[in-house]
């Protein structure tokens, strides 16, 4: 036999134990299958380009003790509170394939599993191995109940429930009508609260709208912006490098920024603002205690409308500025410096800035 006969019997070996592997089920086990290793690569060479989508609900009975539902690792979330004693979920799933049948087999291959301890009923998807998935779950849930988000990547929606804690979220969030905490830690996508009890986020590259927070609000922020409406408790705002923007502020106010900016209004309580490379802008509807400082930045003050102030201003490096009020403006070198009652005196408010101005107007001035 020649040496071209037994490369041609070799080939037709080798063929053979492929179209064999490619045939067989995977290994048991887990172990190495050349047949799944073939399968997969025909996967990839074979452009998934059907879609399939699958709904499947259920209903979850709960004993009174559970307080908290948990969901984890799905890419859409909304979960609505409402007077009942169950929990009813319709898991919503988009699948890829390489026919449309596979497609749909996959899509519904996926399955919500639910884990219930002594206070708590946890939700996860499992998916299967082949395609790429999708899933949109929603929960209808007891209005008593909060909810635990973790690792979101799409979107969250929650409203009318006890309490939300955000863990490790990236998701557009829009929270509505939650009567307990709203806490965690958010990356990227937007958050939009509207009507909310206490709020404390650790939020890095968001943008925060906020309106209706009837207790307090804390917040640490780095990069994006807040823009918030009406804030009855008190505030207390770490920003790095983020837009600060509240309509009305009730009660006490705490904000500690470097670099953005700072726009308070609304102000009827004590007001203490630091800020470095920070412009800020504060508007007071009562005479209230103010201490605020700010470099390479500009420093505004809007008086009340009625009720006076007692001003002690001292800008270095720059000017100070009185609209609407008759005070005295003194030089002490590089230091500006005005100082007495404003409208017969009130509150102290101590504003001083280094390379920056400072501005005091009267309410309704320019």
């Amino acid at each position: 036999m020649g040496k071209r006969e037994l490369l041609l019997i070799l080939a037709f070996v080798v063929v053979g134990v492929i179209v064999y592997q490619v045939s067989a089920p995977p290994a048991k086990g887990g172990g190495f299958s050349l047949g799944e290793f073939a399968r997969r690569a025909l996967r990839e060479v074979r452009r998934e380009s059907a879609s399939a989508e699958h709904k499947s609900t259920a209903v979850h009975p709960l004993t009174p003790s559970v307080q908290e539902v948990r969901v984890r690792g799905v890419q859409r979330v909304t979960v609505i509170g409402e007077p009942r004693a169950d929990i009813a979920t319709e898991l919503d799933v988009t699948s890829s394939g390489i026919d449309k049948a596979e497609a749909e087999t996959l899509a519904a291959a996926a399955t919500l599993r639910a884990d219930t301890t002594s206070d708590a009923i946890a939700f996860s998807v499992e998916y299967p191995q082949d395609g790429r998935q999708q899933a949109h779950l929603t929960l209808r849930v007891p209005s008593s109940v909060r909810a635990r988000l973790e690792d979101v990547r799409g979107e969250v929606r929650a409203s009318d429930i006890a309490g939300v804690y955000l863990a490790s979220t990236r998701a557009e969030t829009t929270l509505t009508n939650i009567n307990g905490p709203i806490e965690g830690e958010h990356r990227g996508g937007d958050i939009a609260i509207t009507g909310g009890a206490d709020v404390r986020l650790r939020l890095r590259s968001v943008d925060l709208r906020m309106e209706r927070i009837i207790g307090s609000t804390v917040l640490d922020m780095t990069g994006g912006e807040l823009k918030a409406g009406i804030l009855a408790g008190p505030v207390e705002i770490e920003a790095r490098s983020a837009d600060i923007e509240v309509e009305s502020a009730s009660g006490p106010v705490k904000v500690n920024a470097v670099g953005g900016s700072v726009t308070l209004g609304g102000l009827r309580q004590s007001v203490r603002c630091d800020g470095q490379r920070t412009d800020v802008r504060l508007r007071l509807d009562t005479p209230a205690t103010v201490t605020a400082f700010t470099s390479d930045g500009t420093l505004e003050l809007t008086a009340p409308k009625s009720g006076g102030l007692s001003l002690d201003a001292a800008a270095t490096g720059g000017d100070i500025r009185l609209d609407g009020f008759e005070l005295p403006v003194q030089s002490e070198g590089a230091t500006k410096r005005a100082t007495g009652p404003l409208a017969g005196g009130g509150p102290t408010v101590s504003l001083r800035t280094n390379g920056g101005a400072i501005v005091v107007r009267a309410a309704g001035g320019s």
